[in-house]
């Protein structure tokens, strides 16, 4: 039988890798989105010649598409609470698949 002391450093093996997994996860992401915007050619200046988001656009690019929230959020920029936003999504997304991963497997 477990000690109180035991079950608790299972616990803590348990829940600390999600923890980690979620919090770099969210600060990553917000830090991250406006970075991979620009890297995969939605910038200031427009969509980049040559860039991943050109070979995708085409003249059938519909307003309001995921297309044309990219370039108006690599145009722009994009809100704090946009950021957060897409940071929280992603970092739940992460934890959940840190705690239900079965990292027995690794060990």
């Amino acid at each position: 039988m477990l000690s109180e002391k035991q079950k608790m450093l299972a616990d803590i093996t348990v829940v600390l890798p999600v923890v980690i997994a979620g919090v770099l996860t969210t600060v990553g992401a917000y830090i991250g989105t406006p970075t991979v915007l620009s890297a995969v050619g939605f910038t200031k200046a427009g969509v980049t010649v040559g860039s991943m988001a050109a070979a995708v656009q085409t003249p059938a690019t519909a307003a309001g598409g995921f297309f044309a929230l990219c370039q108006s959020a690599g145009v722009l920029g994009l809100a704090a609470s946009t950021k957060a936003a897409i940071s929280a999504v992603a970092g739940a997304v992460v934890s959940v698949a840190a705690y239900v991963w079965p990292w027995s497997l690794l060990l």
